[in-house]
């Protein structure tokens, strides 16, 4: 692996070093992957993508969090799909 030095904005620095820190990770491989990230084309516009938080003490769900209450909250969201469905099939179209 090469060192080198490189000129950064003090504002672009300061991101880097939070985003290091946010994640666990170290300056250089933070800057690492942004570089790499740079250089691949791209599947996907940035705008579209989200950064998902993560848990990362300890293993399983978040605190508060329950399995039983996400499969009740995925069936709630599936019958909303499935009514917005049947009132769409039922309201005139009109062009």
């Amino acid at each position: 692996m090469a060192r080198t030095t490189i000129t950064i904005d003090d504002d672009l620095l300061v991101e880097l070093k939070v985003r290091a820190a946010r994640t666990g990770r170290t300056l250089s491989a933070v800057v690492a992957e942004s570089l790499e990230r740079s250089l691949r084309p791209e599947t996907a516009p940035a705008a579209d993508r989200a950064e998902l938080p993560v848990w990362r003490h300890g293993t399983g769900l978040m605190p508060g969090v329950e399995i039983a209450s996400l499969g009740k909250m995925l069936g709630m969201l599936d019958q909303m799909e499935i009514d917005e469905a049947r009132r769409e099939s039922r309201e005139p179209r009109f062009r």
